[in-house]
C-alpha cells in the first residue's frame, strides 16, 4: 500500500485538463505527491460495469446540488504514466460530465463552463461521437451507425439518451439562473481522490475491495470482478470479462423482446452460476448438490 496516496479535491480540479500536483503531508517526512498531467484521458476499463444510473438518481443529484456544494465520495485512480484509469467513481464521473455537457447544449456562450478532461470508456467508444449527435442514431450515416452500434458493447445507448433527455428537461438545468448556479456549486463540490501509483492497477482494485467492503453493501457481480481483477489485469482476461458482458446482454436483449422479459432477468452472475453447476454436473463427486 506504499503507493496508495488520496487527498480530497474539488470537482473543477479533478475534471479540469489543467496539470496540476497535490502534495499530500501524512506526517511522514516522503510525503506523496499526485500529479494530474495537462490534457489528460481518464479511461473506464472494460471490466467496468455499464453505466446503472436512472432518471430519479440524476433528479435527486441535481437537487441537492442546487442547494449548495456537496462531498460526492470516493474516486479510485490508478494513474500508470499517463494512464488515469477509473477503478471506483465512473458512474459519477459519467454524470457529472453529462450534466456540464448539458448546461453547455441549453445555455451556449451565456453560461462560462470550464473545458473538462476527455473520458474514453472502453465499453463504449463511440460514446463522445454518440452525444454529440443528440444520441439520434438516426443522424449517422449507414458507416457511422455500425460503427456506433459496434462499439457499444453492454448496450448502453437507451440508458444514456434517456439520462441526457431528463438533464434537458429540468428547470434547474433549462433556467440560466439556476443553472449557473448549480454549476458554481459542482465546481466547488469536493472527491477524494484516492490514487495508486504503481506498475499494476491490482493494488487500486484491491484498495477498492479495502474501502468497499468495509460496512458498504457491493452485489455481487463487484465483489466478483474486484478480487479477479486484483489477481489478473491481463489483456485476456479483460478480453473474456467484456464477451462474457456481451453475450449476457445479448440474451437479455433477445429474452426481452421475445418474452417481454425484464431487461434485467438473467444477470452475469446467475449465468456463472449456471455455467459452474453444469461444469460440476459432469463430475460424479459433485452432483446435485447446490451452489451457495
Amino acid at each position: 500500500m506504499s503507493k496508495i496516496a488520496g487527498t480530497i479535491i474539488t470537482i473543477e480540479d479533478y475534471l479540469s485538463p489543467n496539470s496540476k500536483e497535490i502534495n499530500i503531508n501524512d506526517g511522514k517526512p516522503d510525503a506523496h505527491t499526485i500529479v494530474f498531467n495537462e490534457n489528460r484521458k481518464y479511461e473506464i476499463p472494460l471490466f467496468q460495469r455499464e453505466i446503472r444510473w436512472s432518471s430519479d438518481n440524476v433528479k435527486r443529484l441535481l437537487s441537492d446540488l442546487n442547494s449548495g456544494s456537496k462531498f460526492l465520495g470516493n474516486i479510485i485512480l490508478s494513474i500508470n504514466s499517463n494512464n488515469y484509469e477509473i477503478i471506483d467513481g465512473q458512474q459519477r464521473t459519467t454524470i457529472i460530465l453529462l450534466i456540464i455537457y448539458c448546461i453547455k447544449k441549453l445555455h451556449g456562450q451565456s453560461i462560462e463552463v470550464f473545458d473538462t478532461c476527455e473520458l474514453i470508456n472502453q465499453s463504449f467508444t463511440e460514446l463522445k461521437a454518440y452525444i454529440d449527435k443528440e444520441c439520434d442514431i438516426s443522424k449517422f450515416n449507414e458507416i457511422e451507425r455500425a460503427k456506433i452500434i459496434e462499439s457499444d458493447k453492454y448496450k448502453q445507448r437507451d440508458r444514456i439518451k434517456e439520462l441526457i433527455d431528463t438533464l434537458l428537461k429540468e428547470d434547474i438545468l433549462k433556467k440560466r439562473r439556476k443553472a449557473e448556479g448549480l454549476l458554481t456549486n459542482l465546481k466547488k463540490s469536493e472527491v477524494n481522490i484516492i490514487v495508486s501509483q504503481a506498475d499494476t492497477e491490482a493494488t487500486s482494485i484491491q484498495y477498492f475491495l479495502d474501502v468497499n467492503l468495509k460496512g458498504v453493501k457491493l452485489d455481487t457481480e463487484d465483489i466478483f470482478k474486484g478480487y479477479l481483477f486484483s489477481k489478473d489485469t491481463s489483456q485476456e482476461i479483460r478480453f473474456l470479462w467484456q464477451n462474457n458482458k456481451q453475450v449476457v446482454h445479448d440474451l437479455n436483449s433477445y429474452s426481452h423482446s421475445k418474452y417481454k422479459l425484464k431487461s434485467e432477468c438473467y444477470p452475469l452472475m446467475k449465468f456463472y452460476e449456471h455455467y459452474f453447476q453444469c461444469e460440476l454436473e459432469k463430475n460424479e463427486d459433485y452432483r446435485d448438490k447446490k451452489i451457495t
